[in-house]
């Protein structure tokens, strides 16, 4: 006769029914994704779930912990509907970044088409970089930003155009308003009929841009492009390219374009502070008014010599048969030197790079630093500059400085 086998004790029984099946997997997984839409942290938004499943399953069962699940995703869903359909996400300071739509790796980044946007900007981005203790560089403004049919900047459209303009934020015209951005200045002022395609990137990013255009419209012809370098960003090295996030900080990259996320992310930003105070923004008096820089794009323009700036060549080789002016926008650091540094002679280590690229290319080039370190001379005894005070892009008056000396080399 058999022996009946032994019954399973009381803990081997409580050990099974804890362990994780697969829906508690997938469970596990979906709330770290959704803890993390909420800012957290990848790695935190791991340990938060599985600590919340341990507790829960524990303590109240799977179906306690389906129904967290379930109602953080809710939330989440509604979050999203009222930032994109309703209220305007309040951690934005910029009108640019309600409009962003950006696209995957090798799409076309662009803002949402059609649309006109009256922003109260309420500071710059050097505001913020300061963690938003530098109140006495702020200058609020009122910008308006139009869309076209396309998505990108321009007031008139995607109609048959002389030239196309091509860059990031300095082409856009972050910070100022509509009819102040390059674009329109060399229009109404200088009689140049110029489409603005411009979105933040990098050169690989315009080529794109303009390869787009090509193979969709009839705005880029022979030697008709534009192509505005930021010497500030679009040319990195290792020694003044900003360190790579931590493994503490990562997070899914499709997560970080939810409203939701950009909300929450904004807001700690605005409560606990980035870290980068003093380190990131350096503040000096300049003609009687303070004045932000940005210390890594003050870094920038003291190197000495270039890097491996090949990706640029090859973006602006990409460009060649379309290009007619390459033109490079100074930092602001370059551009109040003189002030900051009497006498000293900053190198131009950017600058060489593009001349000698261009020249070889058989492209003309423009460097944009004497034209924007005279405007600024003449306005400064009048309290005005060419930067916005808290920011580190153009104002009108930049614009203006910018725009007559492309007009000037697009004439010759």
């Amino acid at each position: 006769m058999t022996a009946p086998r032994p019954s399973p004790s009381a803990s081997s029984v409580n050990a099974t029914a804890l362990r994780p099946s697969p829906i508690d997997l997938v469970l596990l997984t979906g709330l770290a994704i959704l803890l993390s839409a909420f800012s957290l942290p990848g790695i935190f938004a791991g340990l938060a779930a599985a600590l919340l499943y341990a507790l829960l399953r524990h303590t109240a069962g799977r179906l306690a912990f389906a129904s967290v699940c379930v109602s953080l995703a809710f939330c989440l869903g509604v979050s999203e509907a009222v930032l994109r359909l309703g209220v305007s996400n309040p951690s934005y300071y910029r009108p640019d970044e309600v409009l962003a739509q950006f696209a995957g790796d090798g799409g076309r980044s662009h803002y949402a088409p059609n649309r006109r946007l009256d922003f109260a900007m309420p500071f710059g981005d050097l505001y913020v970089l300061s963690d938003r203790t530098a109140r006495d560089i702020v200058e609020p403004r009122n910008v308006t930003f139009v869309t076209d049919a396309l998505g990108y900047r321009d007031a008139i459209g995607p109609k048959d155009r002389a030239y196309v303009l091509v860059g990031d934020s300095f082409a856009l015209g972050s910070g100022t308003t509509q009819d102040r951005i390059l674009g329109d200045t060399l229009r109404r002022a200088h009689g140049i009929d110029i489409y603005t395609a411009a979105f933040p990137g990098d050169p690989t990013d315009y080529a794109r841009t303009v390869a787009w255009l090509k193979a969709n419209t009839r705005l880029v012809g022979e030697r008709n492009v534009v192509a505005l370098l930021f010497e500030g960003n679009d040319f990195t090295c290792p020694d003044t390219a900003p360190p790579p996030p931590s493994i503490w900080e990562w997070r899914w990259r499709p997560v970080t374009r939810l409203e939701t996320y950009r909300l929450f992310y904004g807001l700690t930003r605005v409560a606990f502070g980035s870290g980068e105070l003093n380190r990131a923004v350096l503040v000096r008096d300049i003609g009687g008014k303070n004045v932000g820089f940005l210390q890594q794009y003050i870094a920038v323009t003291r190197r000495e010599k270039g890097c491996d700036w090949s990706l640029v060549a090859q973006a602006l080789a990409a460009m060649r048969p379309h290009l007619g002016l390459v033109a490079l926008a100074p930092t602001k650091y370059r551009v109040y030197g003189d002030w900051l540094e009497p006498g000293a002679r900053l190198p131009q280590a950017q600058w060489r790079f593009v001349e000698a690229t261009a020249q070889a290319m058989g492209v003309p080039a423009l460097d944009l630093a004497p034209a924007l370190r005279k405007r600024a001379a003449e306005l400064l005894p009048q309290g005005r500059y060419v930067f916005w005070r808290d920011d580190t892009h153009w104002n009108a008056d930049g614009m203006d400085a910018a725009a007559e000396a492309i007009a000037a080399a697009l004439k010759r």
